[in-house]
């Protein structure tokens, strides 16, 4: 679907559902990793421009309804008692014509730089940045399985310690630098971690 054709479409449906009046307004973003936001501060429905190219017109739709849903909900916060999409939400969700409000769709999305699959549990992650702290949970059903990261870009292997071992990399935040740009108390606390997985390991 073109970026046109979806922000009339966006504009429809907020039409139709009442929301002109309160002021929103739709409005893309750049992100990778989303389908859509609902902004409440700026009073805004949000799309991802790749994802809009990405898929068609049914599919965005959904998309938009998903979001105007959380529009007529009304913000929730972190420790207020409703959730974001609880009973009440999926409740105005399915009036208004979103059919899974219990589940996001199966979408075209970009691809990712970094994926990754287990070889205990046959799980695949995929990640557009490789830092550990947000590694910590990719294989959260196998702890003591090597997990070896592939990068599309360049074809590159990088062997990784799993949730068992990564503790004791906190020191080592972002693990795409290459060893050489390491400093070296990185280099030998990675050297340490690496031969704990493989003792013939070399950098």
């Amino acid at each position: 679907m073109n970026r046109v054709d979806a922000e009339q479409l966006t504009w429809d449906l907020i039409v139709r559902h009442g929301l002109d009046d309160a002021g929103w307004k739709p409005a893309f973003i750049g992100a990778k990793n989303i389908h859509g936001q609902c902004a409440f501060g700026p009073k805004e429905i949000r799309l991802s421009t790749n994802y809009v190219e990405l898929n068609e017109r049914d599919h965005v739709e959904q998309t938009i309804l998903h979001e105007i849903a959380h529009a007529l909900h009304g913000p929730v916060y972190r420790h207020g008692i409703e959730k974001a999409h609880g009973p009440r939400w999926r409740k105005i969700a399915r009036e208004i014509g979103v059919k899974r409000p219990a589940s996001t769709q199966e979408a075209n999305v970009v691809e990712c730089r970094y994926f990754a699959t287990c070889p205990t549990c046959g799980k695949t992650v995929a990640e557009r940045h490789l830092i550990i702290r947000k590694m910590r949970n990719a294989t959260s059903r196998c702890h003591h399985a090597t997990v070896v990261w592939h990068d599309r870009q360049t074809g590159a292997v990088k062997p990784l310690p799993t949730a068992a071992l990564r503790p004791a990399m906190r020191d080592l935040d972002v693990i795409d630098l290459t060893y050489a740009e390491m400093s070296p108390g990185r280099k030998a606390a990675y050297t340490k971690r690496m031969r704990a997985i493989d003792p013939q390991w070399k950098p």
